[in-house]
């Protein structure tokens, strides 16, 4: 799935063609597990190669089935002897030029073991046509020289005897034929008695006879047992042949392997050579790229692609990266990718220099999965289940376009905001690209990301990347650029302004109701500030009051009770219409976090103008006490929409609402909470 999101199918064309031998191609398309030490090996041979030539690891056939068969006691057929025969040529020729080589050429070069001996049979042997050469044996030229001539003694016999049976006027056709694999001629029918011989055949209509002459039978025998005898003489040499490789084979596996990574590390060298490759540096910390080209772009022959450079810590980890359509957010993470890919598989990377994980590496990457055609999934289902997997599992480096697109834009910005939010706490590096506001915002506060964005100053589309920077996408720009009708692009533009007027508008509409939030905050400060001067005031005045108490009368002590309970019932007023408040500020903070036009500022100032009044609620509680006092009145408590009076005050109103022990009180327009112990029914009192 990875291969084809990012394409990597263009690299494998490329290897492929590159690749002179079927065990280098196959070590450069398997998949990656190679440990730092070999990596730095593939890197400093790929280097040695870059500058090495007149070295030829050309071998097209795949002999590793006839080795295996030959370890089990096989007989290998004329054609695969030959490609064997080759095989141990090309290997005697690369050993004999390993000196003047460097220590990655040179060294596995003079691995090969010395089949000198081996070749010299195998060539005398067999010839480039795949046949056995009559140098093969000391007979085989003699015996074939024999079914040669026995060949022609045959054919000549066979011309006489046509030609004598012809003037007796008894054959049917002037030649020789074949019957039951034996030398006949058509005689007449009725007149094979004439003539020595043996009918071994006779034709449909019954006309004509297949007669093998005595004469041509001695031949024919004397044919069989020359080829025989070749046959047989083949046979001897072919096995004799096999076990001399068979003794050789475990060697020549290990040798086709060698030449396989020879082969593998000169197509590295190749790479680099084409398209100017540098060894990737691995740093735990940092991933940096400086001058990295688009892989997939060279390989598809686009000339003077633009580069990009890109600098990551571990500290700040996730890259949001923004940019218009086009601007190239899509060709930079797949770059990114192939940079990941070459640097596993030893291909040296294209770009000034690069900084990347030590091994062994791990990608995830969401570049879009054409696998919902098939599932029946949408497009966003599927984005989504990869996103699961990215998120279930560790990986060195995340890669993901287009976080969360393709559905609701407001839904979508707020669960790609949550889904940066979570890669931003995984170890390693992730970079994302969006088209989200949010997103972007998020990338410019979150301590754990950094933000960069595509531009076009020059106005020639050459996009580059800029570190610590947002764009803001203009899809009309980019739809007029890529042709779409003018009509089009105006009636866009229209609906946009439609959208914006809107926006504007709620946008003021916000405005309002945060300048109302500010007038009843500022309203609450003065009613509490007037409210704590009167509780300073009573407190001074009960202060005055306290050291003559024991010379007061009892009316003066009912008084100050009565005092007491006017401040009670006004502290209980205010922290009410606090309450009142709080709730309307916990409403509008609600409000203000939902809604992901907003800016974060605004969201933070509401959110503080919530944490003010619950400030401020508790300064007044605590200067201000509510006095708990005991339970003044029997009987069942009230109940909603009882006519009550309050026993502290002697106020008389209606009861709202009872909760547990608290109970809302309506006085003429004013509400109080009081206990249901402050409380009592009117008809419950005497003469009420």
């Amino acid at each position: 799935m990875l291969q084809a999101a990012l394409g990597l199918g263009r690299l494998d064309a490329w290897i492929e063609q590159a690749a002179n031998n079927p065990w280098g191609l196959l070590e450069l398309q398997a998949k990656p597990h190679a440990t730092g030490e070999e990596l730095a090996r593939r890197f400093d041979a790929a280097e040695a190669w870059r500058h090495a030539v007149g070295l030829d690891t050309q071998f097209e056939t795949n002999v590793s089935p006839y080795l295996k068969r030959l370890l089990r006691g096989g007989v290998l057929e004329l054609d695969e002897l030959r490609e064997l025969s080759l095989l141990v040529t090309v290997l005697c020729d690369l050993k004999v030029q390993a000196e003047g080589f460097s220590p990655p050429i040179r060294d596995p070069l003079e691995s090969f073991s010395d089949y000198d001996a081996l070749a010299r049979v195998l060539v005398r042997s067999v010839g480039a046509d795949g046949q056995l050469r009559d140098e093969a044996s000391d007979v085989l030229g003699g015996l074939r020289r024999g079914l040669t001539q026995a060949r022609r003694r045959l054919s000549e016999s066979a011309d006489e005897v046509v030609e004598d049976l012809d003037r007796q006027g008894i054959l049917q056709d002037r030649f020789v034929t074949q019957r039951r694999d034996r030398q006949v001629v058509p005689v007449r029918a009725g007149m094979q008695s004439r003539m020595d011989g043996k009918v071994r055949d006779s034709s449909r209509s019954g006309a004509t006879a297949f007669v093998e002459p005595a004469v041509l039978a001695d031949r024919q025998q004397a044919l069989e047992q020359a080829k025989e005898a070749v046959d047989a003489e083949e046979e001897r040499i072919i096995r004799s042949l096999c076990v001399q490789l068979a003794e050789r084979a475990k060697e020549l596996q290990v040798d086709v392997i060698t030449l396989g990574r020879l082969d593998a590390d000169r197509v590295r060298g190749t790479f680099a050579r084409t398209f100017g490759g540098v060894r990737p540096q691995f740093s735990p910390d940092r991933l940096e790229f400086k001058g990295l080209q688009p892989t997939a772009l060279l390989l598809a022959g686009i000339e003077d692609p633009v580069p990009s450079n890109l600098t990551l810590e571990r500290d700040h980890g996730l890259l949001v990266v923004s940019g218009p359509n086009g601007g190239g957010k899509s060709v930079l993470l797949t770059s990114i990718g192939w940079a990941w890919e070459l640097a596993q598989r030893g291909l040296p990377v294209p770009a000034e220099s690069i900084h990347l994980p030590p091994p062994p590496f791990r990608l995830a990457a969401v570049l879009g999965d054409p696998s919902h055609l098939e599932t029946g999934a949408s497009t966003f289902q599927a984005h989504l289940r990869l996103l699961v997997d990215v998120l279930s599992q560790p990986s060195d480096l995340v890669l993901v376009d287009e976080l969360c697109s393709g559905t609701e834009p407001v839904a979508g910005s707020a669960l790609a905001c949550a889904v940066a939010e979570a890669l931003a706490q995984q170890d390693g590096f992730q970079i994302i690209t969006t088209h989200y506001d949010p997103v972007k915002s998020l990338g410019q506060t979150h301590p754990q990301m950094r933000t960069a964005a595509f531009f076009d100053p020059g106005r020639d589309r050459a996009f580059q990347l800029h570190r610590d920077e947002i764009s803001t996408a203009d899809p009309l720009a980019t739809a007029l650029v890529e042709g779409l009708p003018e009509a089009v692009i105006s009636g866009a533009r229209d609906y946009l302004d439609q959208s914006r007027n809107q926006r504007l508008d709620q946008l003021q509409d916000l405005d309002r109701q945060q300048a109302h939030l500010d007038a009843r905050i500022e309203q609450m400060k003065a009613e509490s500030a007037a409210l704590e001067r009167r509780n300073e005031a009573l407190n001074q005045r009960e202060a005055k009051l306290a050291h003559k108490e024991h010379q007061v009368s009892d009316k003066e002590v009912r008084a100050r009770r009565r005092r007491e309970d006017q401040r009670e019932a006004l502290t209980r007023a205010g922290l009410a219409r606090l309450d009142t408040l709080q709730d309307e500020l916990r409403e509008a903070v609600r409000r203000l976090r939902n809604d992901p036009r907003l800016s974060p500022a605004l969201r933070r100032e509401g959110e503080k103008l919530y944490d003010d009044v619950r400030d401020l609620k508790a300064s007044y509680q605590k200067s201000a006490p509510v006095v708990d006092r005991p339970r003044m009145a029997s009987g069942p408590p009230p109940q909603p929409g009882d006519r009550v009076k309050v026993l502290s005050t002697g106020a008389k109103g209606k009861l709202e609402r009872v909760q547990g022990h608290r109970a809302r009180v309506n006085l003429g327009g004013l509400d109080l909470e009081l206990d249901l112990d402050e409380i009592i029914k009117i008809d419950d009192l005497p003469g009420a």
